[in-house]
């Protein structure tokens, strides 16, 4: 389903026109739906590389998206980066909240609660 968006991608490129947010937050979710994790981080760096730097709440929607689709790897690996990027996509109380949601629902509570103290202690959030 996606690949009509990559190649509409691909033509913008070619002919120098920059996609715009829209564009790639429909190519974001058609990739994440699919599951192609791969794929997913190279469109976000083709985002960056045209001005278009993911944003907390992009992150957060491709966090969701892991978590519906039961990829517990794929959802810390996505959180575990944000944690790692620079303050404009920095985790927020979303972020936590669907983290320690997954734990518990995948029968983590030891980590749901270190999520919970990170929030806390590192980044000064409560629920």
């Amino acid at each position: 389903k996606y690949g009509d968006a990559i190649g509409v991608l691909g033509l913008m490129q070619r002919h120098n026109r920059t996609p715009s947010r829209a564009i790639f937050a429909a190519l974001l979710r058609e990739v994440s739906t699919a599951g192609n994790y791969d794929l997913l981080r190279q469109v976000l760096r083709v985002m960056a590389w045209h001005g278009h730097d993911h944003t907390t709440g992009t992150v957060n929607s491709l966090i969701n998206t892991a978590i519906q689709a039961q990829d517990l790897e794929v959802a810390v690996g996505l959180f575990n980066e944000m944690r790692a990027t620079d303050a404009h996509c920095r985790p927020n109380r979303e972020t936590f909240t669907l983290m320690v949601k997954a734990f518990i629902q995948n029968d983590k509570p030891d980590k749901a609660l270190t999520v919970v103290e990170v929030m806390e202690n590192r980044y000064n959030l409560t629920f």
